[in-house]
């Protein structure tokens, strides 16, 4: 499992699922030829007890918005693994970076036109890291 992925689990699963929800590893095939095609993995992820059957309803979205992340089809499948409230290990994204008057004027310009709330924020807390970074 990656960092990464599990730092990005918010933007991926969503709010309502990412606060009951969290990757757990990538179970790639077991034994695969050199001559054979690729085979994508599946997800393990620990959840929630009942919150299981809400994130198993949205598992298609899901998987599009993991091998999204990922850039190709990295993962075919979900299983989720429901864990008690207590062994969920609690992990929050940072808030996005403060920008100066100038640029937080430009971001809003360059989002005016995104008519999708999630993607906007998600696009809205890409561009903060992209202009944080710049004026360091």
């Amino acid at each position: 499992m990656t960092i990464d992925l599990i730092a990005a689990w918010p933007e991926i699963a969503g709010e309502q699922h990412a606060q009951y929800s969290q990757p757990h590893k990538l179970a790639w095939p077991s034994h695969v030829e050199a001559h054979e095609e690729f085979k994508p993995a599946t997800l393990v992820i620990i959840c929630e007890g009942a919150r299981s059957i809400y994130l198993m309803h949205d598992s298609t979205a899901v998987i599009e918005r993991v091998n999204a992340y990922f850039g190709f089809v990295a993962v075919d499948r979900l299983q989720v693994k429901q864990v008690a409230v207590k062994d969920l290990p609690r992990s929050k994204m940072p808030p996005p970076p403060a920008l100066g008057a100038k640029d937080e004027q430009r971001l809003s310009r360059m989002l005016d036109h995104v008519e999708d709330d999630e993607l906007r924020q998600s696009l809205s807390r890409m561009g903060r890291g992209i202009f944080s970074e710049r004026s360091q």
